[in-house]
Protein backbone atom coordinates (compact mmCIF):
# COMPACT_ATOMS: atom_id res chain seq x y z
CA UNK A 1 0.00 0.00 0.00
CA UNK A 2 1.23 3.19 -0.65
CA UNK A 3 1.04 6.62 1.14
CA UNK A 4 -2.31 8.52 0.48
CA UNK A 5 -1.50 11.77 -0.16
CA UNK A 6 -4.74 14.90 -0.46
CA UNK A 7 -6.00 16.29 -3.57
CA UNK A 8 -7.82 18.84 -1.96
CA UNK A 9 -7.33 21.32 0.02
CA UNK A 10 -8.55 22.96 3.38
CA UNK A 11 -10.30 26.29 2.96
CA UNK A 12 -10.04 28.72 6.01
CA UNK A 13 -12.36 32.13 6.40
CA UNK A 14 -8.78 34.37 4.35
CA UNK A 15 -9.61 31.97 1.73
CA UNK A 16 -13.37 32.09 1.01
CA UNK A 17 -13.25 36.17 1.56
CA UNK A 18 -10.91 35.99 -1.53
CA UNK A 19 -13.73 34.49 -3.50
CA UNK A 20 -15.97 37.05 -4.99
CA UNK A 21 -18.54 35.08 -5.89
CA UNK A 22 -19.32 32.57 -3.90
CA UNK A 23 -22.69 31.87 -1.85
CA UNK A 24 -20.80 31.33 1.24
CA UNK A 25 -19.44 35.23 1.30
CA UNK A 26 -23.20 36.20 0.19
CA UNK A 27 -24.26 34.20 3.65
CA UNK A 28 -21.39 36.06 5.55
CA UNK A 29 -21.75 39.75 4.34
CA UNK A 30 -25.27 39.24 4.78
CA UNK A 31 -25.42 37.72 8.31
CA UNK A 32 -22.52 39.38 9.78
CA UNK A 33 -23.51 42.76 10.93
CA UNK A 34 -26.72 41.11 12.15
CA UNK A 35 -24.98 39.10 14.31
CA UNK A 36 -22.94 41.60 15.48
CA UNK A 37 -26.27 43.80 16.40
CA UNK A 38 -27.82 41.25 17.87
CA UNK A 39 -24.69 40.44 20.36
CA UNK A 40 -24.36 44.15 21.24
CA UNK A 41 -28.13 44.09 22.03
CA UNK A 42 -28.09 41.07 23.96
CA UNK A 43 -25.17 42.15 25.44
CA UNK A 44 -26.39 45.52 26.26
CA UNK A 45 -29.83 44.54 28.23
CA UNK A 46 -28.28 42.09 30.35
CA UNK A 47 -25.34 44.49 31.85
CA UNK A 48 -28.60 47.23 32.18
CA UNK A 49 -30.47 44.53 34.08
CA UNK A 50 -27.57 43.70 36.14
CA UNK A 51 -27.17 47.22 37.10
CA UNK A 52 -30.54 47.41 38.04
CA UNK A 53 -30.82 44.37 40.15
CA UNK A 54 -27.60 44.83 41.84
CA UNK A 55 -28.01 48.51 42.66
CA UNK A 56 -31.52 47.55 44.25
CA UNK A 57 -30.30 44.93 46.41
CA UNK A 58 -28.85 47.09 48.78
CA UNK A 59 -32.18 49.58 49.67
CA UNK A 60 -33.59 46.98 52.26
CA UNK A 61 -29.78 46.46 53.80
CA UNK A 62 -29.48 50.40 54.23
CA UNK A 63 -32.81 51.20 55.68
CA UNK A 64 -32.19 48.60 58.15
CA UNK A 65 -29.09 50.09 59.08
CA UNK A 66 -30.38 53.90 58.97
CA UNK A 67 -33.02 53.05 61.09
CA UNK A 68 -31.12 51.37 63.79
CA UNK A 69 -28.24 54.34 63.74
CA UNK A 70 -31.66 56.72 64.25
CA UNK A 71 -32.45 54.51 67.08
CA UNK A 72 -28.92 54.43 68.66
CA UNK A 73 -28.88 58.19 68.14
CA UNK A 74 -32.07 58.55 70.10
CA UNK A 75 -31.96 55.67 72.90
CA UNK A 76 -28.31 54.91 73.18
CA UNK A 77 -28.70 51.39 73.64
CA UNK A 78 -28.35 48.17 71.66
CA UNK A 79 -31.58 46.52 73.03
CA UNK A 80 -33.77 49.52 71.65
CA UNK A 81 -33.25 48.13 68.21
CA UNK A 82 -32.83 44.49 68.73
CA UNK A 83 -35.99 44.49 70.65
CA UNK A 84 -38.60 45.91 68.22
CA UNK A 85 -39.35 42.81 66.86
CA UNK A 86 -38.03 38.71 67.39
CA UNK A 87 -36.78 37.01 64.15
CA UNK A 88 -37.30 33.88 63.63
CA UNK A 89 -34.73 32.52 61.63
CA UNK A 90 -36.52 29.23 60.65
CA UNK A 91 -39.27 31.03 58.99
CA UNK A 92 -38.48 34.60 58.45
CA UNK A 93 -35.32 35.16 55.49
CA UNK A 94 -36.09 38.75 55.85
CA UNK A 95 -33.18 40.92 57.34
CA UNK A 96 -32.87 41.92 60.67
CA UNK A 97 -30.00 44.07 62.94
CA UNK A 98 -27.02 42.53 64.49
CA UNK A 99 -25.73 44.80 67.24
CA UNK A 100 -22.07 44.17 68.06
CA UNK A 101 -21.02 46.01 71.35
CA UNK A 102 -16.81 47.36 71.44
CA UNK A 103 -15.43 44.06 72.76
CA UNK A 104 -17.17 43.07 69.30
CA UNK A 105 -19.58 40.48 71.26
CA UNK A 106 -23.59 40.49 70.05
CA UNK A 107 -25.70 42.12 72.05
Amino acid sequence: MGRHTATHRWHSIPDVCTVNNSWLRKVLVAWLPVAVVATVAAGTSYAMTQEVTRSGADDVPRALAQRAADNLSRDGTAPAVTAERLVDLATDLGPFPTMCGADTAVQ
